[in-house]
């Protein structure tokens, strides 16, 4: 990834699949929506958490994908549907 990467998706995602492999994706969050820099397939079923630059961490349930295929410079990257998972 580039640095314009870095700025447009500052966030890192751990994705973690139902059969327990782990993703770690860049991405960023934008109210009810996730955008994960990834040509993955990700599902309802996978745990999503957000490591935030304080050491804290935020967790996430997906409600729905959308696959966004590369342009224009972008990355492929899908758009997450999500509702945050307070403990």
């Amino acid at each position: 990834m580039s640095s314009f990467d870095d700025f447009a998706y500052p966030d890192v995602f751990v994705v973690t699949k139902p059969d327990g492999s782990v993703l770690q994706l860049r991405g960023s969050v934008n109210g009810a929506e996730m955008y994960l820099v990834t040509s993955e397939d990700l599902t309802p079923k996978d745990a999503v958490v957000r490591n935030l630059s304080t050491g804290k961490s935020e967790s996430y349930q997906i409600l729905d994908v959308q696959f966004l295929e590369a342009a224009a410079g972008s990355p492929a990257q899908q758009r997450v549907g999500v509702k945050r998972v307070f403990d």
